[in-house]
């Protein structure tokens, strides 16, 4: 693998979408220290590549105090992103869990959020609205089977 001008932005994209292999970002990190002219727009990463080969530490940062340079505001929102990606992850995995099996869930959970419009109103309490729903389903499986009783080969169905 040899990064060069010609395929730099291809690692570039692999790199910020986090699919580049650590010999990837060694490479990287390595044609951002020894090339002297970079193609166009690619200058701003040269510093952001020599943290990354130091370590990620402190050295070679500007002061905090110091208005954030483009790369700083980069990283920071790269960062923001990525911990952003965990907390969904994280979240998706312990609120879904086991709920995607609606076998598992009880019929109040199941219809959690339902409800049924009525001449008085909105009406959520889900034990008084079950039957309907109940009835709403036994509809939907009758009309599922008459159409699966259905001959679409029929010439009448035909346009």
């Amino acid at each position: 693998m040899q990064i060069n001008g010609s395929n730099i932005n291809d690692y570039l994209e692999r790199f910020f979408d986090g699919e580049t292999t650590c010999a990837e970002e060694t490479e990287l990190c390595r044609y951002f220290r020894e090339e002297k002219r970079l193609p166009e727009g690619l200058e701003q990463y040269r510093r952001m590549f020599a943290w990354i080969e130091a370590g990620m530490t402190e050295t070679g940062l500007e002061s905090s105090k110091k208005r954030p340079t483009v790369l700083k505001k980069s990283v920071i929102w790269w960062s923001a992103a990525v911990a952003a990606c965990i907390v969904a992850v994280v979240f998706t995995t312990f609120s879904v869990g086991s709920d995607d099996d609606p076998s598992l869930l009880s019929r109040n959970e199941i219809y959690y959020g339902s409800y049924v419009e009525t001449q008085v109103g909105k009406n959520t309490d889900i034990s008084a609205i079950m039957p309907e729903i109940e009835s709403t389903l036994k509809e939907v499986e009758e009309m599922e089977r008459e159409l699966a009783n259905l001959n679409f080969d029929n010439p009448a169905f035909m346009m």
